[in-house]
């Protein structure tokens, strides 16, 4: 795609995902109720942005920086999902793409390396020093892509900012994906919005791929930002 003027300024770095299948779930005995039971689920092609949207970004569409540790390499955080809601409406105004959240099961996707399945805790490894800043290492965000990026070139899936998905919470997702409830069991869905990946302030338990996290929508906070993805033609 080939593009000229003030739309390549806003226009982030992405990387083609090529179709597959995900595994959602722990297999570690280390996780919360919500990450069980493992299902596979099939995943379609699309792309997906190299780096978390930076403070550069927001500010080009936005006119604003609500961020709390302020530098324009530093991902963008204090977003609602909502916020985010209307920088992609926007983005998808200039550009004329189908820019949008990756729902959780995409994120998981492409954490665990795409259609290679990689089976580390953290996003290109098991050592999360080698592609994170978690774990109050730096005590704040810190400029994207300085880490060591998974198997498909993607960068800070884990850490420096929780990742804001588009889908609802719903703690029974992948027992319903494994299709073990009974059909007249209650749905569990809440009025929140599914975030994922750790941030610069999450330990080691927290910052591993499978691990679900959840807020309502209204939620800005300075370990909270997103990436997009945008959908194949």
């Amino acid at each position: 795609m080939t593009l000229s003027g003030c739309m390549v300024d806003v226009y982030p770095d992405m990387v083609f995902v090529e179709g597959g299948c995900v595994v959602l779930g722990d297999n570690n005995a280390i996780g919360d109720a919500d990450e069980s039971p493992q299902t596979v689920v099939e995943i379609e092609p699309f792309y997906i942005g190299k780096y978390e949207i930076t403070q550069r970004e927001w500010k080009r569409l936005m006119g604003n920086n609500p961020s709390y540790f302020q530098d324009d390499d530093y991902p963008v955080e204090c977003v609602s999902w909502y916020d985010v809601q209307v920088f992609i409406q926007r983005l998808n105004e200039i550009t004329g793409e189908k820019f949008r959240l990756p729902t959780e099961e995409e994120w998981t996707y492409v954490a665990k390396g795409g259609k290679k399945q990689e089976e580390y805790l953290y996003s290109g490894s098991d050592s999360l020093e080698i592609v994170a800043n978690a774990d109050f290492a730096l005590q704040s965000t810190t400029k994207v892509g300085t880490k060591c990026p998974n198997s498909i070139g993607v960068y800070d899936m884990t850490g420096n900012v929780h990742e804001w998905c588009g889908n609802t919470y719903d703690s029974l997702l992948y027992a319903k994906y494994a299709k073990v409830l009974p059909s007249n069991d209650i749905c569990e869905t809440r009025e929140k919005k599914t975030f994922k990946g750790g941030s610069w302030a999450s330990g080691y338990k927290y910052a591993r791929i499978e691990n679900r996290n959840h807020a309502t929508p209204e939620t800005r906070n300075f370990d909270l930002g997103f990436r997009v993805v945008m959908e194949c033609e």
